[in-house]
């Protein structure tokens, strides 16, 4: 997603116009003439950034997990979940009916 150029005083000339266009995914870098950029989204696609970037963060603390050591192996996850599966079914809870 590369935003499009957009200059100040087309911005101001169509405002609405520019807003309905970015509702609908399209995205502008609007510069100012003193410095300084400003670029416009959609919610949807701001969203999907933050989540990205959330992501992003969480696997790379989970790598850095990993290269210290602190992480668990796939056998012993697995046998994790196994015995806690055999706790879940041995605990008595109602059983679900047919349909």
């Amino acid at each position: 997603m590369t935003p499009q150029n957009k200059s100040l005083s087309s911005l101001r000339k169509d405002l609405d116009g520019t807003l309905r266009s970015v509702v609908l995914g399209k995205t502008y870098r609007v510069a100012r003439v003193h410095g300084g950029e400003v670029v416009l989204m959609s919610r949807t696609e701001y969203d999907r950034l933050v989540e990205d970037k959330t992501l992003e963060r969480a696997i790379a603390i989970g790598k850095a997990e990993l290269d210290a050591g602190l992480g668990i192996p796939h056998a012993e996850v697995v046998a994790r979940l196994k015995r806690s599966m055999s706790k879940w079914k041995s605990s008595g809870r109602p059983k679900r009916r047919a349909k």
